[in-house]
């Protein structure tokens, strides 16, 4: 779990467990994150709706910084990195959280699951830069800062990032988002926010959430640059606005319900915004069979998760449901799950 607020009891935003090794003036610095999943209102948070996610502890993403003194900061990152949006969001990274000191830095990612899977890949790369980044300039406090720089990273991966994938990974705990390209983080639950804000969700235990990879594949970016069309047609933005309400009221309902434990309505809803995330042209034949055979092997709901048009499939069911759902999502095709338990979010 991560550690809490002696103050509030909240999550704060943890430090990544791995450390620097050697000391000296070179060495290797490394910062982690977890990945995330969207409970309820992606691409409806873009547009001013509210959107709900979780944390996913089996997820993991390592960024190791291999470095040296150098006169001025250098980057270079390893591996695969289309476009070099890791690079551009790297060097904007270091450039927020720089001091007086430089590197020439080589940055390493590993991770155990995949990018362009609507498990917030790129926010997980933000969130662990910036912590091997804080670690390396052995900046103070720099946990306070790290949401807001792997915000404005986001930027650099997504054309119109809403937040909650950088601020669910980088306070690792249930979170709300209401639109805004910045944010400030309150106490609370979701019902009855208003402007840009974040915040923490409670959530029950009890419950369980099963994550089914698809194997279908595509870049946020292009899913939102395709949603954005929408606005180009006529009466668009009006259509857009009504779906945008709708997608309000199932996160609303949703926070409520995780909050007492309801996980049956949750699923309930969970159909539901699969229904808006179909009419708005994000779904795909493979996600929406996937959808029907969760449901079917005993899920009490489930969804796409992320931006769309891939990716995974999130379902919620009882603990003791959890063998015939996957069972029936295996049948399928299915061979990569992720779970994750409402148990690991509570306080112990």
């Amino acid at each position: 779990m991560s550690a809490k607020d002696e103050r509030t009891g909240r999550p704060t935003s943890p430090t990544a467990p791995l450390g620097r090794v050697p000391e000296g003036p070179s060495g290797d610095v490394a910062g982690q994150a977890h990945g995330k999943a969207i409970l309820t209102g992606e691409h409806f948070v873009v547009w001013g709706g509210t959107a709900l996610a979780i944390p996913l502890t089996e997820a993991h993403l390592t960024v190791t910084l291999h470095h040296s003194p150098a006169q001025r900061n250098r980057l270079v990152v390893d591996g695969d990195d289309p476009g070099g949006l890791q690079l551009q969001a790297a060097r904007l990274g270091m450039r927020k959280l720089r001091t007086d000191r430089h590197h020439a830095v080589r940055v390493e990612v590993s991770a155990d699951f995949p990018p362009m899977s609507g498990l917030g890949y790129s926010a997980a790369f933000s969130v662990a830069f910036c912590r091997a980044v804080a670690r390396l300039q052995e900046l103070p406090d720099a946990e306070d800062r790290v949401a807001q720089v792997a915000l404005d990273m986001e930027h650099i991966f997504h054309a119109r990032p809403s937040g909650i994938d950088s601020t669910t990974v980088a306070f690792d705990a249930p979170c709300f988002v209401k639109t805004g390209e910045s944010f400030a983080v309150r106490n609370g639950d979701a019902a009855g926010a208003h402007g840009p804000m974040a915040g923490f969700l409670d959530v029950a235990p009890g419950g369980v959430f099963l994550l089914a990879d698809s194997s279908e594949r595509s870049s946020t970016r292009r899913v939102i640059e395709k949603v954005s069309k929408l606005l180009k047609r006529p009466r668009g933005d009006l259509v857009l606005q009504r779906l945008t309400a709708v997608s309000e009221s199932i996160s609303l309902q949703a926070a409520a319900a995780l909050r007492k434990g309801d996980f049956e309505f949750v699923g309930n809803l969970l159909d539901e915004n699969h229904c808006l995330l179909t009419g708005l042209g994000v779904s795909t034949p493979r996600l929406d069979a996937l959808c029907r055979a969760a449901v079917r092997g005993g899920a009490y709901g489930a969804k796409l998760t992320g931006s769309g048009l891939g990716g995974f499939v999130l379902c919620v069911l009882a603990p003791d449901r959890l063998a015939s759902v996957r069972k029936a999502l295996a049948r399928e095709g299915v061979d990569r799950f992720l779970v994750q338990r409402t148990d690991d979010f509570c306080a112990s």
